[in-house]
């Protein structure tokens, strides 16, 4: 697979190169087991995966979240 070079993709528009970047990002999406954590970030995940377990009603439910962004 050739990949195209910089200055072909500064030849394209901002919404083009948008639009690569969305959709190099959802094979990503597709397929999440295939980029492994590394040590430091499975630890922030099984350090916050063990405080909900400990008290699941100490966060923010979406609609919560959402409202508060929505206030700024």
């Amino acid at each position: 697979m050739q990949y195209p070079t910089r200055g072909e993709l500064c030849e394209l528009s901002p919404v083009e190169r948008l639009k690569l970047i969305e959709d190099v990002w959802e094979t990503f999406c597709s397929a999440p087991e295939s980029l492994p954590l590394g040590e430091d970030d499975e630890r922030i995940v099984d350090a916050r995966l063990e405080a909900w377990q400990s008290n699941p009603d100490a966060g923010s439910g979406w609609k919560e979240v959402k409202r508060r962004i929505g206030k700024r």
